[in-house]
Parts: C-alpha cells; structure tokens; sequence
C-alpha cells in the first residue's frame, strides 16, 4: 500500500473547500443527489476536514467517497473550466480510500474520546503500532 497520501488529500481539500464555500455549488451538489434517486432526507453535504479535529479527516474522506458521483457530476456539468480540472482522478480516488481504511481503525477507537477523556500518546502509540503491524501483515500476505 504505496501511496502519495499528501497529493491525493490536497486534491480532496481543495473539492471539498469548494462545495463548503460556495452556496451554488452546495445547492448544484444536492440537486445531483436528489436527480440520482435519493430523497431529500438522505441528501448529504460534503464534510469540512478541520485540523485540531483530526477524527474529521476520516470522515471527510468517508463522504467524499460517498458523493464522489455526485461531486463529479458537478464539476463536470461546469461551464467553468477550472472546475473540470479540479475533479478528482481516479488515482486520487483510490488513494484516499487506502487512506480511509488505514484510518477507519484509529477512529473507531478514538470514538467516545473527547472533553475530559482525551486519549494520552501512550494510546495512540499502542494504536499506531497495532495498525502498523496489521497493514505490514496484509502487503506481506
């Protein structure tokens, strides 16, 4: 699991940002759900990474790759030319899903950890070398 992890998250960054900054695009994302058959109960917007909250850059993935379909049809309808140019590839694609599942497990086991309850690095070491391990163990096999 070889990848350019820093490539493909600039690339999500900057889609994402967009969606997040802009109400026509916002509203053009929902439409594209809702014309691809989901009601307006599960219509969903893209999630915003932000840095001190590092659980949110799964989840940004996570959504990303929910609504790539409908992020693509966005920006491809685009009279804008540098909105087609900021689509993602499929190597970005494919990328940020290896990052999602080497980031599913911290997630899941930071889950239920904030305010008071903030994991000590000690934690997060054990976490990391388990993760490690278990990734080093899948290329190995």
């Amino acid at each position: 699991m070889c990848f350019s992890e820093s490539a493909a998250s600039s690339c999500m960054s900057y889609v994402v940002e967009h969606f997040t900054r802009s109400s026509k695009a916002t509203y053009l994302l929902r439409v594209a759900q809702a014309e691809a058959g989901k009601s307006l109960s599960e219509v969903l917007d893209l999630v915003r990474d932000v840095p001190t909250r590092w659980t949110l850059a799964y989840d940004t993935i996570k959504r990303l790759l929910l609504l790539r379909d409908a992020v693509h049809t966005v920006l491809s309808n685009s009279d804008k030319r540098r909105m087609c140019e900021i689509d993602l590839s499929a190597e970005s694609l494919f990328q940020l899903r290896d990052l999602s599942t080497v980031l599913e497990p911290l997630c899941t086991a930071m889950q239920g950890k904030g305010g008071n309850e903030y994991s000590s690095v000690s934690v997060l070491t054990l976490l990391l070398h388990k993760l490690l391990t278990k990734v080093l163990m899948t290329l190995i096999h």
